[in-house]
């Protein structure tokens, strides 16, 4: 359960960021972008039954199936304009999840992170960083707590990588 739930976090949902003046949009090209994530740390996830994943359709079946074992999955995302002057290009997380600028240049930004949902509480750091205008990499840090529905407490320690590569400036069907 707690594992779903920090998956959800990561990868899902729209965030919001607390941020001033003096943040700097990193240097990098808007546009279609391939993503490739790799956790570790999260809980061995229980049997998804045959039927269920007769059902999926292959592509998210595979990454389903890569991700339950700590490989990497590689997804496409387009990076606007807008995204990357609001510093909210390269992140995804639910809306319960604020981040809080610590440190932002050209080529580097450094966030901490706090979430709540379902009575799991996370907090950790995100760092980007834009090694040239078509390359970036990346990682989050997290601890989390809470979640057990048993009246038990709890607790992990996930972290996640990323490196992403610019495809081109047309995102196509993508937003």
């Amino acid at each position: 359960m707690l594992g779903r739930i920090l998956l959800g976090f990561l990868v899902l949902f729209p965030f919001t960021i607390q941020s001033d003046s003096t943040t700097q949009p990193l240097n990098v090209k808007p546009g279609l972008w391939e993503v490739s994530v790799t956790m570790t740390g999260l809980p061995a996830m229980p049997a998804i039954p045959d039927s269920v994943l007769a059902q999926m359709p292959p592509d998210q079946r595979a990454k389903l199936e890569a991700m339950m074992k700590g490989q990497a999955n590689t997804m496409k995302t387009c990076v606007t304009k807008d995204k990357i002057e609001k510093s909210e290009a390269f992140r995804n997380a639910p809306k319960s999840c604020t981040y809080t600028i610590v440190s932002s240049t050209s080529s580097k930004l450094e966030m901490k992170t706090e979430c709540t949902q379902n009575g799991v509480k996370m907090a950790g750091d995100f760092v980007v960083e834009a090694v040239d205008p078509e390359n970036v990499k990346g990682s989050m840090r997290m601890n989390a707590s809470g979640g057990n529905t048993s009246g038990g407490n709890n607790a992990m320690n996930m972290n996640t990588t990323f490196t992403e590569k610019w495809l081109g400036a047309d995102c196509g069907e993508l937003h």
